[in-house]
């Protein structure tokens, strides 16, 4: 057995990939729909979280079908 990584101080850009990282089933045995529920999971969530997540990348609220160039 191979010796075990070690972290030695911190790791703010893995930790923060961590946070963010969406693991998405992937696989040849998937069924036609497996692979509809996935997506129209994904555009649920999409569509519940579009607003909170540019604001977060902005530092401003979200507008829909703003003209500016803020988003």
């Amino acid at each position: 057995m191979g010796q075990g990584a070690r972290v030695a101080g911190p790791v703010p850009n893995a930790e923060a990939n961590a946070a963010t990282c969406v693991s998405l089933p992937m696989f040849p045995e998937l069924t036609a729909e497996e692979i509809d529920y996935v997506i129209s999971k994904v555009k649920e969530w999409d569509a519940a979280n579009a607003s909170k997540v540019a604001a977060q990348k902005t530092g401003r609220p979200f507008r829909k079908n703003c003209s500016c160039s803020c988003s």
